[in-house]
């Protein structure tokens, strides 16, 4: 009775301290900025790199970025735009949740930010000047193939800006999500693009691998359609200095 009793009383104060740690780091993401943990880390994946526009604050907090986008004619101004940041390189790829398929990708008039593997659902009803001008097939690899070639420095994070299929490349991230400390990623509320994932969705995969959303910031909205958010997840099985 005395051992029953004590294992309780053991299993108690962890669930106490898990529940005590997670209120401590929603408050604290609250009282900050939505990118502090960026001060958190030392390398991050950018998937959906388009231009590269978040090049400067990266290379304000010294990190080591692989920034990841398939579009050719993009592909090419991210390079040049990187030039000058020497902790930060350009890999041409789609990346989802399984290699090896040819993938036609619907390129966006906006300088390809809004491309998707998808057709546009209500996406036209929040962004009405936006259009699908061409496709470009490509050929998908998954964020495990890509991380097994890297040598990155932990902690490391993932920002995902993909246009409906941010469930698609978690997915194909499954083993590489035991090694991220931080995930960074957009999702919309409805139906964006058609077949696409939702926020809801999102947040179901990642909180079944056992990461905690931290932060949530509506970044776009329509009334009667829906919103679009950022929100940041944190690994709790990585400890963080």
């Amino acid at each position: 009775m005395v051992l029953i009793l004590s294992f309780c009383a053991s299993d108690d104060i962890r669930v106490f301290n898990r529940t005590f740690q997670n209120f401590f780091l929603l408050i604290k993401s609250q009282l900050i900025s939505q990118d502090y943990f960026l001060r958190e880390i030392s390398s991050l994946i950018h998937v959906g790199a388009n231009d590269g526009s978040e090049r400067f604050k990266y290379a304000r907090f010294g990190l080591f970025v692989v920034w990841v986008e398939p579009i050719d004619e993009v592909f090419n101004q991210l390079e040049a735009n990187l030039a000058e940041f020497k902790l930060q390189n350009a890999r041409k790829s789609l990346l989802l949740d399984t290699p090896g398929v040819a993938v036609d990708l619907h390129i966006a008039s906006n300088n390809g930010a809004s491309s998707s593997i998808f057709k546009f659902d209500k996406h036209e009803e929040i962004f009405p000047s936006v259009s699908m001008v061409h496709t470009q097939t490509c050929t998908s690899e998954t964020v495990d193939d890509l991380f097994d070639g890297l040598n990155l420095s932990s902690p490391v994070a993932i920002v995902i800006d993909t246009q409906g299929s941010e469930l698609k490349v978690l997915i194909g991230a499954r083993r590489t999500l035991q090694k991220i400390a931080f995930v960074k990623v957009e999702g919309a509320d409805f139906s964006s693009y058609e077949g696409g994932c939702t926020n809801d969705q999102i947040h179901q995969y990642l909180t079944g691998l056992d990461f905690i959303l931290l932060r949530k910031k509506r970044i776009a909205h329509k009334k009667g359609v829906g919103s679009y958010y950022d929100s940041v997840y944190l690994n709790r099985n990585i400890k963080l200095s």
